[in-house]
């Protein structure tokens, strides 16, 4: 079987395979785990975790911008390889007692997981001439293989806090980091460029001393932000606002199609932000949810919380072939789903997810207990959203924004997700109950508000999508 996966795709395809499941291994346990982590060891107030958690996310995402930009200077191979290590140096950091130690590790974390991030992808792109029909089902791959690890690290991560402790779960991460190292040392030359690409690319060395020094500027500076989430959450809202100005600006300063195709990448990336940012709440205020309001119990059989969350992964792996299978055969009977048509929709089932919530919460328990059953559904529906918007982000900003805006509009398409990162913070807190109890026949009703006004907002833009999806597609299909 893996000689004829050798035959089939360039040597190195089955190493980002494995390199995307082990190192999301690591990033999935950290998320997972992180707000639960610093309100039971640290006793952070919700407000608190939650910011952290913000701030955590949109930097982790947003900085890749800048983590690429480090990684084309320095070398790819060079990067990831530095970022792997620091990685791993920042989960073991995470295990050691003490708010030094945990803003230590998480700073390094975010720093590496915003230079892998970029430069994983790179490397997969490398390997395939830039005709290669092979090129979509590569990126396939590593997708699958993402998710792979996010389900078996989240599944596990539950387990591991429940019977042995959180130290064990991040120790646990940073060996997959580890492991991680020494396969892409041992595999590095797979990646070589071709001496074309290195004479093209090749830097001064100047520029790979300024790349180290940015380097070393990125690990406090990330750690003074995470101290000061609310204000690293304010600053990337800010710095989105901006993009989305900059934006609009080469769109009335340019003419014609040019200009129409600016405005729907602006359109689809706001729409894009409001997804992201409810999708983000999910190892967050709908995890406090299941800890304290949802009983866990699925056939007699106790479910932990942090558990709980690999329902999405699980569902991306099982539910993403049948829906390629599905655009196939619409393809096929010229159906095709169309971008804005996808994301209209994932948005939609976005707003269900948290819809579904309010019977759910309707019909709990005398103790205000919900039934586990509405949990799966609503993971079930925001993934398939997921499934919808996710995959189709990268080749839309092609298809979009013309050459010489391609690189900066990438970046802000990357930034986006961390604009989100940022707003789910401030979503998160609307979920936060007046009353100082935690008793879930207190807090139903808090939650059942914040997921009613996630809900709506949702549908209400998925609404909007949907309307306008058939003028964005005649824009982004015209020449």
């Amino acid at each position: 079987m893996i000689t004829k996966f050798k035959q089939q795709y360039p040597s190195g395809v089955l190493v980002i395979f494995l390199l995307q499941m082990f190192t999301m291994i690591g990033f999935a346990i950290n998320q997972s785990v992180l707000v639960l982590y610093v309100l039971k060891t640290f006793h952070m107030t919700e407000q608190h975790a939650y910011s952290l958690f913000g701030a955590y996310m949109s930097l982790a995402f947003g900085a890749s911008v800048l983590g690429g930009y480090i990684a084309s200077i320095a070398g790819y191979r060079l990067t990831l390889l530095a970022s792997l290590l620091l990685a791993a140096a920042g989960l073991f950091s995470l295990a050691i007692p003490g708010l030094l130690a945990f803003y230590f590790g998480l700073s390094a974390f975010v720093v590496a997981t915003a230079t892998s991030l970029p430069t994983i992808f790179v490397l997969l792109g490398r390997l395939y001439m830039d005709h290669d029909e092979r090129r979509d089902s590569g990126f396939t791959i590593a997708y699958i293989g993402m998710n792979v690890g996010a389900f078996v690290a989240i599944f596990a991560a539950g387990y591991i806090e429940k019977y042995l402790n959180y130290a064990a779960a991040f120790i646990i991460g940073g060996l997959f980091m580890l492991i991680s190292f020494v396969l892409f040392y041992l595999q590095k030359e797979n990646f070589k460029v071709s001496d074309h690409i290195r004479q093209t690319t090749k830097k001064p060395k100047r520029k790979k001393l300024l790349a180290l020094l940015m380097g070393l500027i990125a690990l406090p500076s990330t750690g003074f932000l995470l101290t000061h989430s609310t204000l690293s959450n304010i600053l990337l809202i800010v710095i989105g606002f901006a993009s989305g100005i900059f934006i609009l600006f080469h769109a009335f300063k340019s003419h014609g199609i040019i200009r129409a195709k600016l405005l729907v990448f602006w359109i689809l990336t706001v729409i894009s932000i409001i997804f992201w940012a409810l999708y983000m709440l999910a190892p967050s205020a709908l995890n406090i949810f299941v800890d304290r309001n949802v009983d866990k119990h699925l056939l007699g059989w106790a479910i932990p919380t942090i558990t709980v969350q690999s329902l999405n992964p699980f569902f991306i792996v099982t539910v993403g072939p049948l829906l390629s299978i599905l655009w196939i055969k619409l393809s096929q009977r010229n159906l095709e789903v169309s971008t804005p048509a996808k994301f209209a929709i994932g948005t939609l089932l976005m707003g269900a997810g948290y819809l579904v919530l309010l019977p759910g919460i309707s019909l709990a328990s005398a103790t205000g207990i919900v039934a586990f059953g509405w949990i799966i559904l609503s993971y079930f529906l925001q993934t398939c959203g997921e499934l919808l918007l996710g995959p189709v982000g990268y080749a839309m900003v092609g298809t979009l924004v013309p050459v010489p805006l391609l690189g900066i509009m990438m970046g802000i398409w990357q930034l986006a997700t961390g604009v989100a990162g940022a707003l789910s913070d401030y979503l998160a807190e609307l979920t936060i109950s007046p009353s100082a109890s935690q008793l879930p026949i207190v807090t139903d009703s808090t939650f059942a508000k914040a997921f009613a006004e996630f809900g709506l907002i949702s549908i209400a833009v998925g609404v909007i999508a949907a309307l306008i999806a058939p003028k964005l597609t005649r824009i982004m299909n015209a020449d």
